[in-house]
């Protein structure tokens, strides 16, 4: 896994949830993220805004904006980039062909709860203890990269149907896959389950490595673990303009 790769999956790692609920109104979910690889130590903010069937997630890492939105409805992932004026646009098949490209296998994810309690952005947040296996291609190795650590969330905060609703969709519609096969598939399914039932993410601490027995594996474990943290510091309700999850006019479109 490479550090830019690592980095993406900070606020992805508070997005995999999922629960029959409707969804009635829009959320605006603000984090804090830190994370620690390869050597390297980097900042984050975010915002994660979700209208119906569609969310938009807006990054500044070292004052570099990064702003994606999954559309659900049209089967794509959209990546833009404001400073470039472009947008890159990824089919959902598209997508499931990377992952396959990358040989990753079957998730498996436990999620446990630690009893603790704790307020974290106004909200009652319950504790549990992560823990995130999956098999992977590297180089033509096979290696499984291990994710892992304390992870707070609250059953009862604003917006959290509505955000339950989206990930709904998204599940239902085959997006947020790790793996395009049957079996990959059902394992990302499990880990939305296991997720739902913890409720809206509140704060996590985890810790990333590689592990193996190639020389892949051996070579990303003298590099050490990563470790990346995310808080959630707001959560609004307020409308959201639909504006912001389409491409804006004047941008150059690429097809993937």
């Amino acid at each position: 896994m490479t550090f830019s790769h690592a980095w993406r999956m900070v606020p992805v790692a508070a997005l995999a949830l999922a629960i029959a609920v409707p969804v009635s109104a829009d959320v605006t979910i603000k984090s804090k993220n830190s994370m620690q690889a390869m050597g390297q130590n980097m900042a984050s903010e975010s915002t994660i805004m979700i209208k119906g069937g569609s969310m938009r997630t807006e990054m500044s890492v070292n004052g570099m904006p990064q702003v994606s939105i999954i559309d659900v409805k049209g089967r794509r992932y959209i990546t833009l980039d404001p400073k470039a004026r472009t947008a890159t646009v990824t089919s959902a098949d598209a997508m499931k062909d990377q992952m396959e490209q990358m040989g990753a296998g079957d998730m498996t994810m436990e999620v446990t709860p630690t009893g603790e309690t704790k307020t974290i952005a106004g909200m009652n947040c319950d504790g549990y203890t992560i823990s995130v296996t999956m098999p992977m291609n590297m180089g033509g190795q096979s290696v499984t990269m291990t994710m892992g650590g304390p992870s707070w969330s609250a059953k009862d905060a604003p917006g959290v149907e509505d955000f339950f609703g989206f990930m709904k969709q998204a599940s239902d519609a085959g997006m947020f896959l790790v793996n395009p096969s049957q079996r990959g598939q059902a394992g990302a399914g499990e880990l939305m389950r296991k997720m739902a039932e913890a409720g809206l993410p509140c704060a996590s601490d985890l810790e990333v490595g590689m592990a193996g027995g190639g020389e892949m594996a051996a070579m990303m474990s003298q590099m050490g673990k990563s470790t990346m943290s995310n808080e959630t510091v707001s959560v609004s309700t307020d409308t959201l303009d639909a504006a912001l999850f389409a491409i804006p006019d004047g941008y150059t479109v690429k097809n993937q």
